[in-house]
């Protein structure tokens, strides 16, 4: 799978990690890990993040730079492994066996178009909109048996983490219904570009709005905390209303891949959207168990293209 595969776009002052979802709403599992590395020159090194929102805890594992691998399509630290079909974890008190089947996936697109081709400072890619999991956790002395979960998973790279953006993820609307949205203010060698991709997978078709293809966006934080998120391109419409709930800090990257930045993520969140064709709607729902980062912090923003 191209999209998962190791870049590795600089040697120095670069971080590279992916990203995967676990849920088990009715057995009270929510958790997300990251394999990633860093090559900041004075502090290289291979990590672990372990962020489980019922807990409300995120645990960062360090493992020398050398323990990290990719080969064979998979992501190798020390003993952890990560590839698009399974996840292995045995850390401490930390146990995760699971393989991952009926992904949807983008087909040969990039989430982020001909954007790919600007020499940005950060990268993402979504691996999978939704998967099913099967297998076991454990969690401390907690062990579930995992026969039907939901996963997503995608990948960010580059030399640090927009000065502001967004990022909201949600697969709980119904069976075949799945978001995933990023934005930010990204800096490349000329000039600072805000840009965004928006993909929604339905049932029948998955549309992708984005900088890049003259979607435009509007974006506004509330006074009660939501964000509001209004997409329109052609003859689709696009509503969201988005609220962070119970965020946890996790650990990002700086400038030169420093892993230092304070991110506050939530595994909890809740989203409505709507959907329009033409000034009909043709989708509605909500979505708890949302993924969603809000670093944005400035009030009415808008992107016009």
């Amino acid at each position: 799978m191209k999209r998962f595969a190791l870049q590795d776009k600089r040697k120095r002052n670069y971080f590279e990690g992916w990203y995967v979802r676990i849920l088990d709403q009715a057995q009270g599992l929510n958790v997300a890990l990251i394999f990633a590395k860093t090559h900041f020159h004075k502090d290289p090194h291979a990590f672990l993040q372990i962020f489980d929102a019922v807990a409300g805890t995120n645990r960062y594992l360090r493992f020398p730079l050398a323990s990290f691998s990719f080969e064979d399509g998979c992501v190798r630290i020390g003993e952890q492994t990560l590839s698009p079909e399974h996840i292995h974890v045995s850390e401490a008190d930390v146990s995760v066996t699971l393989t991952i089947s009926n992904p949807v996936e983008l087909g040969k697109k990039s989430a982020m178009g001909p954007l790919l081709a600007l020499p940005l400072e950060c990268y993402q890619e979504v691996i999978y909109m939704a998967a099913r999991v099967a297998g076991s956790v454990r969690l401390g002395t907690k062990t579930i048996t995992i026969e039907n979960g939901q996963s997503y998973m995608e990948k960010t790279y580059g030399r640090r983490f927009p000065k502001r953006w967004f990022w909201l993820q949600a697969n709980r609307f119904d069976e075949q219904v799945a978001i995933s949205l990023a934005g930010g203010k990204v800096p490349t060698l000329l000039f600072k570009k805000f840009g965004y991709f928006f993909i929604l997978h339905l049932p029948q078709k998955t549309l992708v709005l984005a900088t890049y293809n003259f979607a435009r966006l509007k974006f506004s934080e509330q006074a009660d905390g939501t964000i509001w998120f209004s997409l329109k391109k052609g003859r689709y419409k696009i509503h969201m209303v988005a609220r962070q709930i119970h965020p946890v800090v996790l650990v990002g990257p700086q400038k030169h891949g420093e892993m230092t930045l304070d991110v506050p993520e939530s595994l909890e969140s809740t989203v409505h959207l709507e959907v329009y064709d033409r000034h009909k709607l043709i989708y509605e729902g909500f979505s708890e168990a949302a993924g969603f980062e809000w670093m944005y912090k400035k009030t009415d923003q808008r992107s016009k293209t």
